[in-house]
């Protein structure tokens, strides 16, 4: 070994000793210190729900815990005093008594929710943020224009008059979003049915079933994998190089992290390249569909919200739907958008979780409390989204607490940072997307492709809903489905063309 190379490493052990003392110290320094309320699950319930946690957010106050099964535990966050040592782990430093002890343990999730190999799961992070650089503000408006093409011929040979199930038509996006992220052919349209076969079994994985206790699952996941494997393998040309990185931007970019990160020219196969797609085929799809599904069914069920939103998409001075005009930004639709962000805020249920991986303290409320090593530390954005005090009478669907009246009358977007309410003064009261450098990647083309879908049909087509969804509050990883998603949901619409 060479000297220099020694005196790295004794530097090295050096510093983790002096860290290892440190931690002592403050396991010691934070013994006396009380553990979090304990909220007690319903019985039969190995899992809180999201009602269950906004009661107990007002019972037990901003921090309380859950004892789960195989001794694990699950704290919340209530307060938004705390959301930065979740929304930024790692990097808060500046929090007393937390500094770098929280953090996010994605190829852990990797694996246990997408099987993706051990081996490429330290790169989780960075695939996301190829993905992320892929699906930038720019890109997906690029994106959003081919899904806008599909969308506009596919409405307009819909025919004269008719009837289709309210989640057929909402999920009309799911080819030309792949196309657009994948390339041309590269998802066929049977693997829909994949997809919703995967979903379906994903709740109780998230909560530690494994995947192969549900057979429908694992073949579902191998003729994903099988899709992607295909696909990367007429990507690649000679020497295994990606040939055209404008062909399947999500693809190549995604697997461009692994050949950049391969150790000592590591060459990984392309079925494992392929498995570290999954996650990416998924999260477009499993948040963006059911959000579709409810806006429509909101929009179609409230005749006030319907005429303001009809109004809005026909009118030609804003030219939505003319050429390869597709500008769904809520300043040029903004009524459309802002029923989207009531929709996220109604039925976008997602849990941001971290892991305490040493003894912590934090202090809300004048009081001060220990979070052990191995916590699992959560916010649950049902509590601040269904908060009477920032959105008075939270279960109504308002898309005007987004929105305010210009000089002129007409309704222009809220810009606030809270994420538009005008009552939501505080901070972190809206987060569909979670906040900081690990939000989702795919928020700019979900918030473009969602309404683009609401307004070509609705500039074609006067439509009604012959019943609303119920909701499904038990099967949430992060968007609520309606029952019966997605064939045995029983809500129809019905339509007919407009005079030109």
């Amino acid at each position: 070994m060479r000297r220099d190379d020694a005196t790295g490493r004794v530097a090295r052990i050096k510093r983790h000793l002096t860290r290892a003392e440190d931690e002592d110290e403050d396991d010691a320094l934070y013994a006396d210190l009380p553990l979090p309320p304990v909220a007690e699950l319903s019985k039969d319930t190995f899992f809180p729900t999201f009602p269950q946690m906004r009661k107990d957010a007002e019972r037990h106050g901003p921090v309380f815990t859950y004892a789960l099964a195989g001794k694990r535990r699950l704290t919340i966050f209530a307060d938004p005093s705390l959301f930065p040592i979740v929304f930024h782990p790692g990097i808060y430093g500046e929090t007393e008594g937390v500094e770098d002890a929280v953090r996010m343990e994605m190829d852990k999730i990797a694996h246990a929710w997408f099987n993706i190999p051990k081996e490429v799961c330290p790169w989780t992070r960075d695939g996301l943020n190829a993905i992320r650089r892929v699906m930038s503000p720019a890109n997906s408006q690029i994106m959003n224009q081919k899904v806008g093409g599909f969308l506009r011929d596919a409405f307009d040979a819909f025919g004269e008059s008719g009837e289709v199930p309210l989640t057929k038509l909402a999920s009309m996006t799911f080819g030309p979003v792949n196309a657009a992220m994948f390339g041309d052919g590269n998802v066929p349209s049977e693997a829909e049915k994949w997809f919703h076969a995967f979903d379906e079994y994903l709740p109780m994985i998230v909560r530690g079933v494994p995947m192969t206790a549900y057979e429908e699952c694992v073949v579902a996941y191998e003729k994903i994998t099988n899709m992607f494997e295909s696909s990367i393998e007429r990507i690649k040309r000679g020497n295994g190089i990606v040939a055209d990185r404008n062909f399947a931007p999500a693809i190549t970019e995604r697997i461009a992290v692994l050949d950049g990160k391969a150790a000592h020219g590591a060459d990984f196969s392309n079925r494992v390249l392929a498995q570290f797609m999954v996650s990416i085929f998924w999260a477009p799809q499993a948040n963006t569909l059911p959000m579709t599904t409810w806006m429509l069914a909101h929009i179609l069920a409230d005749r006030r919200v319907y005429d303001e939103v009809t109004r809005e998409v026909r009118d030609r001075r804003k030219g939505f739907g003319t050429g390869k005009h597709f500008d769904a930004s809520p300043e040029n639709l903004p009524y459309t958008h802002a029923c989207l962000r009531e929709t996220l805020r109604l039925y976008i249920a997602n849990m941001t979780h971290r892991t305490v991986t040493r003894n912590i303290r934090v202090s809300v409320d004048k009081k001060t409390y220990r979070i052990p090593k191995d916590d699992m530390l959560s916010l649950a954005s049902y509590i601040q989204h269904y908060d009477p005090k920032i959105y008075p009478s939270p279960e109504t669907f308002q898309p005007e607490r987004w929105l305010e009246r210009n000089k002129k009358g007409a309704w222009v977007s809220l810009s606030t940072p809270s994420g538009g309410c005008p009552l939501a003064s505080k901070r972190h009261s809206w987060y569909p997307f979670s906040k900081g450098r690990f939000s989702c990647s795919g928020q700019h083309l979900a918030k473009l492709e969602i309404p683009t879908l609401v307004a070509l049909f609705l500039q074609r087509y006067d439509a009604t809903l012959d019943r609303f969804p119920e909701a499904d509050w038990d099967d949430v990883v992060a968007s609520v489905r309606p029952e019966g998603w997605p064939y045995e949901c029983e809500s129809t619409v019905r339509f007919s063309r407009l005079e030109k």
